[in-house]
């Protein structure tokens, strides 16, 4: 077996692999709700030998775009009153010790301190900063975000989108950072009162993927293993 085929089925293992994780990932987080599907796009390159040239007889299998799957999720009724999501583009913005950062999941709740926050504790942010709600009796939020008490606006949701979306990075506990060189714009979008955004992971064709993928894979070792022991057996013939 030529050393090129052996160079594909290397990259092949290791491109499924790197699948496999993903698509796990995303369906450990399919009932997370906000949370955003991880995609992968394959492509099949020439292997450059030593001096630089691209070699016709090797190839090899790799990653060409590890992306963020930002579509909505279908919209889960909880007729919570906190329980908040967009429809359409944008996150809402939480702040933590380590400065603002973005979220699609609108489970909120009142702090001890009487302020509104995410599941991790961290205050949501209005345009005027912190959401104080120290008596949440008569609290209503509207379609655009306003926050009112008993008809007197305290605030307004500030919900962010950004120039390059697809450059936003996972921080964990469903929490975004934004790099300092990607624009933040604002949002106008439509919030649901008493709405959840479901994750955008589809279980069903996730799991199909999750078997194709295994299989594909469980090939390539099979062919890396029937390579090494012709490797091992040519050797053995050769140093007789």
């Amino acid at each position: 077996m030529p050393k090129s085929s052996y160079s594909v089925l290397m990259s092949g293992a290791r491109t499924q692999n790197i699948a496999l994780e993903m698509t796990a990932n995303n369906i450990s987080n399919a009932n997370t709700h906000g949370f955003k599907a991880n995609r992968l796009v394959f492509e099949e390159v020439l292997k450059e030998s030593e001096d630089g040239l691209e070699m016709a007889s090797e190839s090899q299998v790799r990653v060409a775009k590890n992306y963020t799957d930002l579509r909505q999720g279908m919209m889960d009724k909880t007729g919570n009153p906190l329980d908040l999501a967009i429809a359409g583009d944008g996150f809402f913005v939480v702040n933590t010790p380590g400065g603002e950062r973005y979220t699609r999941a609108g489970a909120f709740t009142i702090s001890a301190e009487g302020y509104l926050v995410n599941a991790q504790g961290y205050r949501v942010q209005g345009e005027g900063g912190d959401i104080d709600l120290r008596d949440p009796r008569g609290l209503r939020v509207d379609n655009e975000g306003n926050v009112t008490k008993r008809g007197r606006l305290l605030d307004t949701l500030r919900v962010v989108s950004f120039a390059e979306p697809q450059k936003i990075e996972r921080e964990g506990h469903n929490l975004w950072t934004n790099p300092p060189t990607n624009e933040v714009l604002t949002s106008k979008v439509s919030i649901k009162t008493g709405w959840l955004e479901k994750s955008n992971v589809n279980p069903i064709r996730s799991m199909t993927n999750m078997i194709q993928i295994s299989r594909l894979y469980e090939m390539f070792m099979k062919g890396i293993q029937t390579f090494q022991k012709i490797d091992e057996k040519t050797t053995q013939q050769l140093s007789r």
